[in-house]
């Protein structure tokens, strides 16, 4: 039979639905409600489902091969060497080896690969590698692209790295890009692209839906959506996981939920999870949720999650939720009961710890814009800021059951606002009902809190001076605490090492850890003798560049591609270090591409000093846009940023091939230590710039035509 006769057979959706939502009909989605119904009966169902039934064992296969398998071909028909071919003959355990194709896409022309059960060829444990996500993607083509698993839930891992998989739809209520009942992998990939439709009474997953286990690691997931038909439900815009999900340095965006209801009105089945919805357990760690929405026309008692939704215990480390939205509640996070049946007896009950995470930005239309919770919560060293609502209260936080314990640790809330008022009413942390609330914990800094609501009596009531959202290092976008903040050496450190950041930003850097997610990092500098005995110490100004101010020519990227640029210098920092305060660059007059958006500007770290940044990271970004050209300097201002070693300098903007040329250059001046890099995104190789597709030193003689040095500028102050 021909791969494209498969992809016409048809199979019944009761059979596909069993599939991929193999616990669904045992567990319906329950209702809105912070009431624990735990009682034993449910305790043995509970366990029931959990313990395997013995006609329910893994069926006995043959020991993996574990063999490479390589594909030669791009095409996608039963030819020797295409992906679709060797699939056919793959076993379990196998690594279908993509790395060595010269194509950028492979375009399924013969609609689904279907590695289940119903499928001409099940492979249940398998791995496809590619050269990169972004040398590679498998285009589904307005198709679906792989199918995945077994009766069984949880039986079998599917692996994807380094790829890329787009451009899925499906008309009939299932996720379009993967549909796995075993487990999925997702490592160094990308997902986008993804659309779900038509689903009755249920459409969920765009872009995936996975009865097991999703991990993702350095994985994203965007611009993806699961959209309801008639008087029916959506969720999981992104991805849904009936079964537990771990997001390690991974991103979910722009993904969306549409529906014309919000719930089915018994509770049963709800509109949510814009981004991610999860039945099991959640663990984040250096992640992001951005950008994901979550809406319907009639409210009834879903439109929940406008970013994520989830029902299993939930832990979210170091990550940022921001921008998200729900016009009902939760625009970032909507930490629900774990069942319409309650919640398991202890320690097997839910809860939510959110700790060094950032939950900035997020919009809901009555309550909880940054999070709802209707479970236990603990907040630690973390930021929720400048979330909003439109009515109703609890803009920050929206905790709802007042009888569970709520703890906040060295924590901001701070400008979080109802939006039904000029100026609007700041509502930080409030609850479902009006009974009293005493709030354990300590040294935090939260600026309001519903009457009923009592703080610990060490908490702070200014405002914490903070600024925007921004890339200051580390693998997510953090809030910089301004100068003068009451938040500044005002915390504790919680037994955490370093904050948000990670490794490279100690969590304790001054007298005492700063309040919130962000750290500043104080000079490194020798105070024994500053007594006043040796005079004022008078910190020395300090200016950085290679040019002489007169520009010579214009670089940009080449006709052939249309990428994120990014060009700057690699300076070494005065001994003891420096403060960086700000940045000048001269840019091109040949910027066309400057009227779709702004420029950042960078300022990145390379410890070991040796003149490639490659390996530095990001510490601290500025988006702005210059209004000056040629030789005249666009100078932006940074929050005061200590560097030490080598640093670089630069900024990136998305350009059109052959037209820009932002990157004035002085040709009077060597370029040994100016470089530029290109990339689909700067922003998500900033931290590796080694793992951009091209970069290189401009005097590169196989690349530049014209060597010299950009015209980048740094200054500030250094170290005592």
């Amino acid at each position: 039979m021909s791969s494209s006769m498969r992809a016409q057979r048809p199979a019944p959706l009761a059979i596909a639905l069993a599939c991929a939502c193999a616990t669904l009909a045992s567990t319906p989605s329950p209702a809105i409600t912070a009431t624990d119904f735990s009682n034993p009966r449910y305790a043995l169902r509970l366990d029931a489902r959990r313990t395997p039934s013995p006609a329910r064992a893994p069926r006995a296969t043959a020991a993996p091969r574990g063999n490479t398998l390589p594909v030669t071909n791009c095409l996608d028909d039963d030819s020797a060497g295409t992906l679709r071919s060797v699939l056919a003959g793959a076993a379990e355990g196998d690594i279908v080896d993509l790395s060595a194709l010269t194509c950028s896409t492979i375009t399924l022309t013969h609609g689904l690969i279907d590695l289940s059960m119903f499928g001409p060829h099940q492979v249940k444990d398998l791995t496809l590698v590619g050269p990169g996500r972004d040398a590679l993607a498998i285009d589904a083509n307005g198709d679906r692209a792989f199918a995945h698993g077994d009766y069984q839930t949880g039986l079998g891992t599917l692996t994807i790295r380094d790829l890329t998989i787009r451009n899925g739809n499906y008309t009939h209520g299932l996720a379009s890009c993967i549909r796995s009942s075993g487990n999925l992998v997702l490592e160094r990939a990308t997902i986008t692209n993804c659309h779900a439709s038509g689903g009755g009474p249920l459409t969920f997953g765009g872009a995936i839906d996975v009865a097991g286990t999703l991990t993702m690691r350095s994985s994203t997931i965007s611009a993806s959506s699961s959209t309801a038909a008639g008087d029916n439900v959506a969720i999981g815009g992104g991805a849904y996981v009936t079964g537990d999900a771990e997001l390690i340095d991974s991103t979910i965006s722009g993904n969306s939920v549409s529906a014309a209801i919000g719930g089915s009105g018994d509770g049963y089945y709800l509109t949510a999870g814009g981004g991610l919805y999860v039945r099991g357990a959640l663990t984040m760690t250096g992640s992001t949720i951005s950008g994901n929405t979550v809406e319907a026309n009639d409210l009834v008692d879903g439109v929940l999650g406008g970013g994520v939704f989830v029902r299993g215990v939930t832990s979210i480390t170091s990550s940022t939720i921001d921008g998200n939205r729900a016009n009902n509640k939760g625009g970032g996070l909507f930490k629900a009961t774990f069942s319409v049946f309650g919640e398991p007896p202890p320690p097997q009950d839910t809860r939510l710890d959110i700790t060094s995470s950032t939950v900035y930005g997020n919009v809901a239309g009555i309550s909880g814009g940054g999070i709802y919770s209707l479970r236990p919560t603990t907040i630690a060293s973390s930021t929720i800021a400048q979330n909003a609502i439109f009515g109703g209260s609890g803009a920050g936080l929206l905790f709802a059951d007042p009888t569970l314990p709520l703890t906040i640790r060295s924590s901001i809330f701070a400008r979080n606002v109802v939006d039904d008022g000029s100026p609007p009413p700041r509502s930080d942390i409030a609850t479902a009902v009006q009974s009293p609330l005493t709030v354990a914990g300590t040294r935090n800094l939260i600026m309001s809190a519903s009457p009923n609501i009592t703080l610990p009596v060490d908490t702070i009531a200014d405002d914490p001076l903070l600024y925007f959202l921004a890339w200051n290092g580390g693998p997510t976008r953090t809030i910089a605490l301004g100068v003068g903040s009451p938040a500044l050496d005002a915390g504790n450190d919680d037994g955490l090492a370093s904050d948000q950041r990670g490794a490279n930003f100690p969590r304790v850097s001054g007298s005492a850890a700063d309040i919130g997610a962000f750290e500043t990092q104080q000079p490194l500098s020798d105070t024994i003798f500053e007594d006043g005995f040796d005079g004022a110490i008078v910190p020395t100004p300090t200016e950085h560049a290679y040019d002489d101010g007169d520009g010579d020519t214009n670089q940009g990227p080449p006709s052939t591609f249309d990428p994120d640029m990014l060009w700057g210098n690699y300076y070494t920092a005065a001994p003891g270090g420096e403060v960086i305060t700000h940045v000048s660059i001269a840019f091109g007059p040949t910027f066309p591409s400057l009227a779709n958006g702004p420029v950042t500007f960078w300022l990145l770290e390379d410890d070991d000093g040796d003149g490639d940044p490659r390996n530095a990271y990001a510490i601290a970004s500025v988006t702005d846009a210059p209004i000056v050209f040629n030789d005249n300097f666009s100078t932006v201002n940074f929050l005061p940023t200590w560097v030490h070693g080598g640093f670089f300098v630069g900024a990136s903007a998305k350009l059109d091939g052959g037209a820009d040329r932002p990157a004035r250059v002085d040709t009077n001046a060597s370029g040994h230590d100016s470089w530029f890099f290109y990339a689909p995104d700067i922003a998500a190789t900033i931290n590796n710039l080694a793992a951009a597709p091209f970069g290189t030193r401009n005097d590169n003689p196989a690349y530049v035509v014209l060597p010299g040095a950009f015209m980048v500028r740094a200054g500030g102050t250094a170290v005592p």
